[in-house]
């Protein structure tokens, strides 16, 4: 059996990857695929799946997450908070005055780290504590915190500087991105209003069949591909055709789904079944496009549990043992170590 489910909260897109692998280890599970980009769960299951283990699973890879069904995220609105950007500014802000009042410097770039990179030691250290010890928040801090230690205070909140803003642009598309598909979702007529003879009744739209007769008011969109057979209206179909001047439509003219109807009431025969409808093939394409982008998130995640280590690695190499092969000044190569983990 297919189950859906929206996890409210993911702001990581590694941890996507991490909560649909081991959702998918579970014995009861077949299979199970999670897109970041739309904070979708996909579960594939013999027998329906406890949600209290999907919870558990992953609000112990990302704390805060929240487990909402697909019918309740439909009347959900969340919005994004700008606080992040706040952040970003005061710490810059801060940065700013350390050159100018050097005296204060360090506690000046001690509070602009603090500031602008507070959650990222805080994610390294909950991801330490769980075993999950090599990724980009562990990279982040071992960089940063290696540049206070040799005294480099600007380069450490530079580069800290430097990675939150990149998070933040990139949240910010992943947020417009996440806008465009909710409003492609609702393309999606929950009910039509079927005639039969001079009464109508409100049915599901995968339940109307070809030849089937429905009636559309004023302001109402249009939920199936048909043919107008009596009224006359301008519909809107910017939503399917891009185009922003109304349509006019009358007897014999054609309807695809999506449109939405203006001043007059239609009556239409239906040309094609909900599943074979235009609004159906699109949602079926913003589906698979986000599906297919949560595999491509997967691989690299999966890629870099390798490259992460091997990193770590080469970049520990470098400042213990170069050093001493080529006798040279410890803090030099440490620095060249911390770059290489940068880069």
């Amino acid at each position: 059996m297919r189950s859906e489910f929206y996890l409210e909260g993911l702001s990581c897109a590694s941890c996507a990857e991490k909560i649909s692998r081991r959702l998918s280890e579970q014995p009861n599970i077949n299979s199970a695929s999670l897109s970041f980009a739309t904070k979708k769960l996909i579960l594939h299951s013999d027998d329906p799946v406890a949600t209290e283990l999907i919870e558990q699973i992953a609000g112990g890879i990302e704390p805060g997450i929240k487990l909402v069904s697909a019918e309740d995220h439909a009347h959900a609105h969340e919005e994004s908070s700008p606080h992040d950007l706040w952040r970003i500014l005061g710490a810059i802000l801060l940065y700013g005055l350390s050159f100018v009042v050097t005296q204060y410097s360090v506690p000046l770039l001690l509070a602009a780290y603090i500031l602008v990179g507070y959650d990222v030691l805080w994610r390294a250290i909950t991801n330490i504590r769980r075993g999950q010890v090599f990724d980009e928040n562990f990279l982040m801090t071992i960089a940063t915190l290696g540049a206070f230690a040799i005294r480099e205070f600007p380069e450490g909140v530079t580069v800290m500087l430097f990675y939150q803003i990149g998070e933040y642009f990139q949240d910010r598309a992943v947020d417009h991105s996440r806008r465009s598909i909710a409003s492609m979702m609702n393309l999606r007529v929950e009910k039509v209003r079927l005639k039969d003879g001079e009464q109508t009744r409100e049915i599901a739209p995968e339940a109307v069949e070809i030849g089937d007769r429905i009636l559309i008011l004023p302001g109402e969109k249009v939920a199936l591909d048909g043919e107008v057979i009596s009224g006359q209206s301008h519909m809107m179909t910017a939503n399917i055709t891009g185009e922003s001047v109304p349509r006019f439509v009358k007897q014999g003219s054609e309807l695809l789904g999506g449109f939405v109807n203006g001043e007059g009431t239609i009556e239409m025969a239906v040309t094609r079944v909900y599943a074979e409808s235009t609004v159906a093939k699109i949602l079926e394409l913003v589906e698979n496009a986000a599906n297919k982008k949560a595999q491509t998130e997967q691989f690299i995640t999966r890629f870099a549990r390798i490259y992460t280590p091997i990193v770590v690695a080469i970049a520990a190499a470098m400042a213990i043992f170069m050093p001493l092969i080529l006798s040279q000044p410890f803090n030099t190569w440490f620095y060249r170590a911390l770059v290489f983990l940068v880069i």
